[in-house]
């Protein structure tokens, strides 16, 4: 899906009236215009892995099924468990 359909569709589904929907989708090009008008924009796969999510499943011993339950690498388990 292209990045307009996104945008039409989520405004679309936001409950505004047609003339705010309208507005807000003018300022988002807007911006996204003004941000990365000649770059390359960069889209994580996953939403942020909560921390402490993390860090109430580890149990010293449970690094994989970690890994597996939040998406992340094992370097990344350990990242978060050595941080505090």
């Amino acid at each position: 899906m292209a990045l307009a359909d996104i945008i039409s569709t989520v405004m679309a589904d936001s409950g505004l009236d047609d003339d705010t929907q309208e507005e807000l989708e003018q300022k988002l090009w807007d911006a996204i215009r003004r941000e990365y008008a000649s770059g390359y924009v960069y889209v994580p796969v996953r939403n942020r892995v909560d921390s402490r999510s993390v860090r109430l499943m580890w149990n010293g011993r449970n690094v994989q099924q970690v890994m597996v339950r939040f998406g992340i690498s094992r370097a990344r388990v350990y990242q978060i468990i050595n941080s505090h």
